[in-house]
């Protein structure tokens, strides 16, 4: 609030100094400032309890009261929290009723391949909720898989590729629509099919991985070494450095520091002005003078002072910062043309520079 009011006295001491329209039609306006710092000022939810036990029992609460989208989040920080079967299950249990079937079945498969007490206990009704989930899913019978193979599953509405295991009778279940599976394994290339995946289907597919080609050799049966160390990137595939970013980031600090100046420049001058006027006021109207008016003209000094050093920082600032912006793009535009030094070693000892470009 104290923030607020300020932008909103600084508003009207600028507006009367400068008698300037842009300030009357209301271009820095305290509502705006207040709507946006609101905005920006909003806090995550947050739970009381952190411990797993505590979140399930309050996330069971709220499907009880039929908050089944509320409970799914205190399922979900259980399930961070500790990957426990019961964890597993709750999760899955109300991604079923929310219809996220794809990560139900997931989570009902991690929970019910473990013999815990409680899911041996509710094992019907787990059955019978995994059953009428793999009703709203299509399979896909995968056959050809080498030992220590896995899968990744591409969805259309999400972040990246989700890990995925077979179940134990060797099938992928996945959602409706068109889905992009990746097949991998140890040794072996990576094979990747498009499925259109209809609930209650089931396709098969015989992965065949082709197995990686070994390293070539050199006369003697030795493998050709690399030039590069084990966990080592190449020289080609290392990221460029931008130099850039130092200058920029300190561009931007002087913009912010020059504003912050400026701003207090201007109101030590409306300060300083209003200073004067009252000694002159005073005179004219034969009252006291009043000395804590007498350090006006210092005060305007300093007012003019910040205005003109933070003009001139925020000024400098812009420039550094889009000087070296405009740097980091031209070193990316370059960066597509390739070019290598070497030194050829001639069979008289003679040695030659080979210079080669790709533009």
């Amino acid at each position: 609030m104290t923030f607020l009011w300020a932008v909103d006295i600084t508003r009207g001491m600028l507006a009367r100094h400068f008698n300037s329209r842009l300030f009357r039609l209301g271009v820095i306006n305290g509502t705006g400032v207040s709507l946006l710092i609101a905005l920006l000022g909003s806090s995550r939810p947050c739970f009381a309890d952190e411990s797993p036990e505590s979140l399930i029992a309050q996330g069971v609460e709220l499907r009880r009261k039929g908050n089944d989208a509320q409970a799914e989040g205190y399922f979900k920080r259980a399930y961070d929290l500790a990957h426990t079967p019961r964890s597993a299950a709750q999760l899955a249990l109300v991604e079923l009723a929310l219809s996220e079937f794809f990560h139900a079945e997931k989570h009902f498969a991690e929970a019910m391949t473990n013999q815990d007490a409680w899911i041996r206990e509710q094992r019907k009704t787990l059955d019978g909720a995994r059953e009428t989930t793999r009703k709203n899913l299509g399979s896909v019978r995968v056959a050809g898989l080498p030992r220590g193979g896995s899968f990744e599953v591409s969805l259309p509405d999400a972040a990246g590729p989700e890990p995925m295991n077979l179940d134990e009778a060797q099938r992928l279940w996945l959602p409706v629509g068109k889905v992009s599976v990746k097949a991998l394994a140890p040794g072996y290339q990576e094979s990747r099919r498009s499925f259109v995946v209809l609930a209650g289907q089931t396709q098969d597919w015989k992965t065949d991985l082709a197995p990686q080609l070994a390293p070539p050799r050199l006369a003697g049966g030795h493998e050709q070494e690399s030039s590069t160390r084990p966990g080592e990137a190449s020289p080609a595939s290392m990221p460029a450095i931008d130099e850039g970013r130092p200058f920029r980031y300190t561009g931007l600090a002087l913009v912010g520091v020059g504003a912050g100046a400026t701003i207090a420049g201007f109101v030590l001058h409306t300060v300083a002005g209003t200073k004067a006027d009252h000694i002159v006021a005073a005179a004219n109207n034969g009252q006291a003078y009043n000395p804590a008016d007498g350090n006006w003209r210092t005060e305007n000094q300093l007012g003019v002072g910040l205005i003109v050093g933070g003009l001139a920082s925020a000024t400098g600032g812009a420039l550094l910062y889009f000087l070296n912006r405009s740097a980091s793009n031209s070193e990316a535009t370059s960066a597509k043309t390739e070019a290598t030094v070497g030194v050829s070693f001639l069979p008289a000892g003679a040695r030659a520079i080979v210079l080669q470009g790709r533009f």
